[in-house]
């Protein structure tokens, strides 16, 4: 049973830290996948390519995003291959005989299941600014596109394994490995050292402590520092009276 696990779950671990790869590629550039789009539309694709580029010094910092990105993206397809994986095998133990013999066809399959899903989900995202960007989520006209969206992504999937070395591309799968395990340790030291962030220190003892609130379609007349005795909003009250408003 575990040898069937791993196999079920390995693909798509591989289609998740492939697709995280994407994503974090995407972070190199500085691309904002919900803007891209209208930029590319009223800007041009190149000067929409351009926009978040990073400099020299900020690089090296990008390039530690992605490699977090290809390690939280095959944490994420571990978990959900192996709940998925785990009634499937249980419930059909026969299963395992089929796996074995069916060998790199079953990993082909679930890699392009798995990368098609993935594919689907990113492409939804990408699109949510221009395909019925004003309606609910819930509405039906939305509904239908995303499920074409899935439906394009899997077919994309399916292509995509046809002509990647799915069997024997191990550079490429040994590439992706180490990534996710530098991504684990870029996680696990930024983690650790969130707990000082903010702190005063030699270095920003002197700087100005300032903090900036932005609020996206909030009036004014509807918050407390401004006068309104209806809504209660006291810990801006708090700030604003401590401060300079």
């Amino acid at each position: 049973m575990r040898e069937v696990l791993l196999e079920r779950t390995a693909p798509v671990v591989a289609a998740g830290a492939l697709v995280g790869a994407v994503d974090g590629a995407v972070r190199v550039l500085g691309i904002d996948p919900g803007l891209f789009l209208l930029q590319a539309g009223h800007f041009g694709l190149g000067e929409a390519l351009g926009f978040g580029l990073p400099a020299a010094e900020e690089l090296p910092r990008r390039l530690l995003s992605l490699t977090q990105a290809v390690f939280h993206y095959a944490l994420l397809a571990g978990v959900l291959g192996l709940a998925a994986a785990v009634p499937l095998t249980v419930g059909r133990r026969a299963l395992g005989r089929r796996a074995g013999g069916a060998g790199g066809g079953l990993a082909r399959a679930t890699f392009a299941r798995a990368l098609g899903l993935w594919l689907g989900v990113a492409i939804y995202w990408w699109t949510r600014s221009v395909v019925y960007s004003g309606l609910p989520a819930t509405d039906p006209r939305r509904l239908a596109a995303a499920a074409v969206i899935l439906a394009v992504g899997l077919v994309l999937g399916g292509l995509l394994t046809r002509a990647l070395p799915v069997g024997g591309g191990r550079l490429g799968l040994r590439l992706l490995a180490g990534t996710a395990a530098l991504g684990a340790i870029v996680s696990a030291v930024s983690l650790g050292g969130r707990s000082d962030r903010g702190r005063i220190d030699g270095a920003n003892a002197d700087l100005p402590n300032v903090l900036l609130v932005v609020v996206d379609a909030l009036r004014q007349d509807t918050l407390g520092p401004y006068g309104d005795r209806e809504v209660h909003t006291p810990t801006l009250d708090r700030i604003a009276a401590e401060g300079v408003t």
